[in-house]
C-alpha cells in the first residue's frame, strides 16, 4: 500500500489516528475567526466585474505573497517568484514538471536523471515513475542509519550523471525529511546544489515540515537561504503539516530565477487556472495571524510535549525504541526483533489505532521492516491515550 492508502485507512477506521503528518489539534482562536469570516465570502469570494477589478485582483496576490514571505522568513530579493497550487503534492508534482522540461532541454535530450535519497516520501518516485524518459538514482543514508544523510553519497550520483552523454539532471531532497526529520546541513546543501548547477541541472527541495515540528526555525537551512536569487532552484512549502484544517491547504512554489519561474508557471497552468479566490484571502490573513501570534511555536510545543511523553512510555522492558527526529512533526517507532511493520500495521488498525509501515518510505536497497512511522502534531490528551494503548497492543504481541 502506498503512504497515501496507508493515511487514508488510519483517518477512516482508526479512534486513535496517529498516521497523517496533518495537524489534529484546537485551533488557537486568533485563527479559528480567521477561518470563519464570512466577509472573505461576501466580498471577496463571490464578488464580481464591475463590483470587481483587475487592481483589486492584483492586490490580493501581492497580499498573499507578503503574508507568505512573513510566515517563511523569507527575505526579498532571495527568491525570484512564489506561485500558489492547489495542494502540496501539486506543488511537488508541477516543480518535478517544471525541472524535467528545463533539464531534458524541452525534449532535446534523450533521457533526463533525476538524483535523490531513500528513505523519503512515495510520492516522490510514484510521479518519476510515471514518466519513461527518467532515471531514478538513489543515494543511501549514512551506516545504514535512515536518519544520517550523506552528502557525498549524492554527490557521487551528480558525478555519475555528469559521466553520461546527452541526459539531463535533477537533484531532489527534502528538508526536513519525512519520515526521519533529519535536516541537511548548511554547507552540505551548498555543496549539493553547487554540483547540481555546475552540471546544468535543476535542484528541487521539499520544505514542507519547515514550520511543523519538534525543531526551532533556525534549525533548518532553506533553499533561499542557501543560494539567494539567481540560480534554477525550486523550494516547496505545504500548508497541510502546519495548519489542521481537514483537508483545506495550499501548497507554494518558491523560484530561485527567471528561468525557473517561467517553468513553473507553464507547469501550473496545465493542471490548474489558478487557487480559489477566498482561499488566497484566507490563508494570507491566516499567515499574517500565525506569523504575529507565534503559531508555529506553539505547534512545535505540541510535538515536543508529545514526543516527550512517548519517550517516557518507551521503556527498555517494551522492547521498542523511539528514534528520535532532528525536525519535523513525526517519529519513527522502532520494533522489537522479529516484528513486521506492515503486520503489525494491521493488527494496530484492527484494535482501532492507526500508523504508517516505515517500509513504504524505502526504495532501494535494504528495506527495513521494524518501523512505524507515528505523527506528533495531536492534541495531547488523545495522543498520550493513543500512544498508550499502541505500546499496549505491540508488546503483547
Amino acid at each position: 500500500m502506498t503512504l497515501t492508502d496507508q493515511e487514508i485507512e488510519a483517518a477512516r477506521r482508526a479512534t486513535f489516528d496517529l498516521g497523517p503528518g496533518y495537524p489534529q489539534i484546537a485551533l488557537p482562536g486568533y485563527l479559528r475567526s480567521a477561518y470563519l469570516e464570512e466577509r472573505i465570502v461576501e466580498d471577496v469570494a463571490l464578488a464580481n466585474p464591475p463590483a470587481w477589478d483587475t487592481t483589486w485582483q492584483a492586490a490580493v496576490d501581492t497580499g498573499l505573497e507578503e503574508a507568505v514571505r512573513s510566515m517563511l522568513r523569507l527575505p526579498a530579493g532571495s527568491y525570484d517568484s512564489v506561485s500558489p497550487a492547489l495542494s502540496g503534492s501539486v506543488a511537488l508534482d508541477r516543480a518535478l514538471v517544471a525541472a524535467l522540461a528545463m533539464s531534458g532541454d524541452d525534449g532535446h535530450r534523450s533521457t533526463i536523471n533525476v538524483v535523490t535519497t531513500t528513505p523519503s516520501i512515495d510520492i516522490m518516485p510514484l510521479f518519476l515513475g510515471e514518466r519513461s524518459q527518467v532515471v531514478t538514482r538513489y543515494a543511501h543514508s549514512r551506516d545504514g542509519d535512515p536518519a544520517t544523510l550523506d552528502r557525498d553519497a549524492v554527490l557521487r550520483r551528480i558525478a555519475d550523471v555528469r559521466a553520461s552523454t546527452n541526459t539531463g539532471l535533477v537533484v531532489l531532497l527534502t528538508s526536513p525529511e519525512n519520515p526521519t526529520g533529519a535536516v541537511w546541513r548548511p554547507e552540505d546543501l551548498k555543496a549539493i546544489g553547487d554540483a547540481c548547477f555546475e552540471a546544468g541541472g535543476v535542484l528541487v527541495v521539499d520544505h514542507t515540515f519547515l514550520t511543523a515540528g519538534v525543531h526551532g526555525r533556525a534549525d533548518v537551512e532553506c533553499t533561499w537561504q542557501a543560494f539567494g536569487a539567481g540560480e534554477d532552484w525550486i523550494a516547496i512549502w505545504d500548508t497541510g503539516k502546519t495548519f489542521g484544517l481537514n483537508g483545506d491547504k495550499l501548497g507554494f512554489l518558491v523560484s530561485g530565477s527567471t528561468r525557473t519561474t517561467d517553468a513553473v508557471r507553464r507547469s501550473l497552468s496545465v493542471m490548474q487556472y489558478d487557487v480559489s479566490r477566498r482561499q488566497k484571502v484566507l490563508f494570507a490573513e491566516l499567515f499574517r495571524r500565525a506569523a504575529r501570534m507565534d503559531y508555529v511555536g506553539h505547534l512545535t510545543s505540541v510535538c515536543c510535549r508529545n514526543l516527550a511523553v512517548a519517550a517516557d512510555m518507551v521503556t527498555a522492558r517494551s522492547g521498542l525504541r523511539i528514534r528520535r527526529p532532528a525536525a519535523g512533526s513525526l517519529l519513527l517507532l522502532e520494533l522489537p526483533p522479529g516484528a513486521d511493520d506492515e503486520r503489525t500495521r494491521c493488527r494496530l488498525l484492527r484494535a482501532g489505532i492507526g500508523v504508517v509501515a516505515g517500509s513504504v518510505f524505502f526504495h532501494a536497497g535494504p528495506r527495513p521492516r521494524n518501523l512505524l512511522r507515528v505523527a506528533l502534531a495531536r492534541d495531547p490528551d488523545y495522543f498520550a491515550d493513543g500512544f498508550s494503548r499502541l505500546i499496549e497492543h505491540v508488546t503483547e504481541g
